[in-house]
């Protein structure tokens, strides 16, 4: 069962409603065992927050000697971790990202993998939002390509068709059609062309979303252009409604 959590003090999974995770994190497998949450499965988790140099307060030191902060997840979802850090400008905070590593009694601790950038940076804050709903960098040995081709071609669109899109926009994925007496829906059907447990398809489980920002899109799965693609559609009869 996966764990699933809102802001780490009320827990759901299977059903079964708790308070204590027991030390697992949002989208952990886990069991229940005698009302008690059990780690069965740990997932990868790196995340994305506020490294808090600018504290008073010092979780202890490293092996290498470099002082031990706290960290703060953007996703409310996670407990607070403590980062170890040789950052040697301590005037601000920084947001970072880090990979959980283990726990201690009480907190668990992160192994900083990046500082972004100081908080006080709007290009820091974009940054730092577009790696939350992106922090896995693309594999280099990644196919690209939609990988199926055997798919059945069932129907053919209706010519009188068209997208309701702003100008620009790259991932046209859902068109209207009309026809006398029909309304055609129909919505690109990624899943039929990439192969289950393939490159794309393990790497879209991860990314796949598109992040809407002010000026464009952040892309990280979409189609296309000019391509044939499966498709699933819901057909209204006009008359009929």
């Amino acid at each position: 069962m996966e764990l699933k959590t809102k802001d780490y003090r009320h827990f759901s999974a299977g059903g079964h409603t708790f308070t204590e995770a027991n030390k697992s994190f949002p989208g952990d497998i886990v069991e229940i065992v005698d009302d008690k949450c059990v780690l069965v499965e740990r997932k990868k988790h790196v995340l994305i927050g506020t490294l808090e140099l600018n504290s008073k307060t010092k979780y202890g030191i490293t092996a290498k000697g470099y002082p031990i902060y706290l960290f703060l997840p953007v996703h409310r979802n996670y407990p607070p971790f403590i980062v170890g850090s040789s950052h040697k400008d301590c005037s601000q905070n920084v947001m970072a990202v880090i990979n959980f590593d283990s726990w201690t009694d009480n907190l668990p601790r992160g192994s900083l993998v990046r500082i972004i950038g100081p908080c006080s940076s709007l290009a820091v804050q974009e940054e730092a939002l577009m790696l939350t709903y992106n922090p896995y960098k693309m594999p280099k040995n990644l196919e690209i390509e939609l990988e199926r081709t055997d798919f059945i071609e069932r129907c053919h669109t209706p010519e009188n068709t068209f997208n309701i899109d702003p100008e620009g926009c790259v991932d046209i994925d859902d068109v209207i059609s009309l026809t006398d007496n029909q309304l055609w829906i129909t919505i690109a059907d990624v899943d039929e062309r990439v192969s289950p447990g393939s490159s794309v398809d393990n790497y879209a489980a991860l990314q796949g979303q598109t992040v809407y920002k002010t000026e464009r899109p952040f892309n990280l799965c979409y189609l296309k252009s000019l391509v044939k693609i499966a498709v699933v559609f819901n057909l209204v009869f006009l008359d009929q409604v």
